[in-house]
């Protein structure tokens, strides 16, 4: 994910910087290296903005889009996608785990 995709999936979810770190696990300053294109992401971050963005744009084409970011506007937004980004590392594992039984 490049930089400019990085500050605008910041835009699209409402965060700023510090917050979006913070969803990330990683240091303010850390997002500001991935917007300048000074540092690239690890993997684990590169693939949740990668979901994120995903997402955001399914939702921006569907009809119920409207009301979904609306109803996202209610809610603490950066509560909301941390539960999101913890259900889709708790999917992750469950799917890992599910591979490595099948070996």
């Amino acid at each position: 994910m490049d930089g400019d995709r990085v500050s605008c999936l910041m835009l699209m979810v409402g965060l700023n910087r510090e917050e979006f770190a913070a969803l990330l696990g990683v240091e303010r300053m850390t997002v500001w290296r991935w917007e300048q294109g000074r540092a690239r992401p690890r993997r684990e971050q590169a693939e949740l903005m990668e979901r994120l963005w995903r997402a955001l744009l399914e939702l921006a084409e569907g009809e119920a889009g409207e009301l979904v970011l609306a109803a996202l506007e209610q809610r603490d937004r950066a509560g909301w996608w941390r539960g999101w980004i913890e259900g889709q590392r708790t999917k992750d594992e469950g799917q890992m785990a599910g591979m490595v039984g099948n070996e």
